[in-house]
């Protein structure tokens, strides 16, 4: 997390990618990367909404794992964590019921995790007014 982008803002004309001075360098190549699979995740308008652009693992241990997220838009109401074991073939909704956005990042610990098991978390972010969402994905492989 010591790595930043030290030099200043860069953006793509019509701010279709805004990266920002001293922002996490694993959070500039989500952005980065989410913005090649879908260029409409990772757009820099907050009013229409964008995918949460920061995954990442904490208290990581043989059965269970807390995914947490950061910069997500304002107009996002609610969260899931979904979770694949199939390589994000299929995906199963962990969180009984979806998760309300509240300070500048989200956590949600996985329980029941398998040994040797690769596993793809999915963030959903659902938009005020509609029933679109928008997805940063990570995966990760327990031992």
């Amino acid at each position: 997390d010591a790595i930043t982008n030290p030099g200043g803002q860069l953006s793509s004309p019509g701010k279709l990618l805004n990266i920002l001075n001293n922002e996490n360098l694993a959070m500039t190549l989500q952005k980065i990367l989410l913005y090649l699979y879908d260029n409409d995740c990772a757009k820099a308008d907050d009013l229409n909404g964008h995918a949460p652009y920061y995954i990442y693992l904490t208290n990581v241990t043989g059965t269970s794992v807390t995914v947490n997220w950061t910069g997500w838009s304002p107009v996002t109401t609610n969260f899931n964590v979904m979770v694949s074991t199939d390589d994000g073939i299929t995906y199963l909704a962990d969180n009984p019921t979806p998760l309300v956005p509240s300070g500048s990042t989200m956590s949600y610990t996985v329980n029941a995790l398998t040994t040797t098991t690769n596993y793809v978390f999915k963030i959903t972010a659902r938009m005020e007014g509609s029933s679109f969402t928008r997805w940063g994905l990570l995966f990760y492989k327990t031992n």
